[in-house]
């Protein structure tokens, strides 16, 4: 032992350069975990056609072979069987909106 203190220092040192080393480390484990839950909580959905398809359906849904009222026929129906004197009312009240 020389007792000038040199090997306290490099022991000090080592413990530094160790526990940063750790510290990065668990940093870098803290930040994957984080992105790997916001990974898993993130949803894609892809659309193409469907954007369209879909809506269109609710118009002619004999399109996809449904034997039924698109949403104007039934809108139409709905108020058809109303009391005649509501009718004009009921469709000037009508708002159809999107595209």
């Amino acid at each position: 032992d020389s007792g000038d203190g040199d090997d306290d220092d490099e022991d000090s040192d080592e413990e530094s350069k160790e526990q940063s080393r750790n510290r990065i480390l668990k940093q870098r484990e803290e930040e994957k975990r984080r992105r790997d839950l916001e990974e898993q909580e993130r949803q894609v959905l892809s659309l193409s056609v469907e954007r369209f398809a879909v809506p269109e359906v609710l118009f002619s849904p004999t399109d996809i072979g449904l034997n039924q009222a698109g949403i104007a026929e039934a809108i139409v129906q709905s108020i058809e069987a109303c009391d005649p004197k509501y009718r004009a009312a009921m469709y000037h009240n009508i708002i159809l909106t999107g595209g």
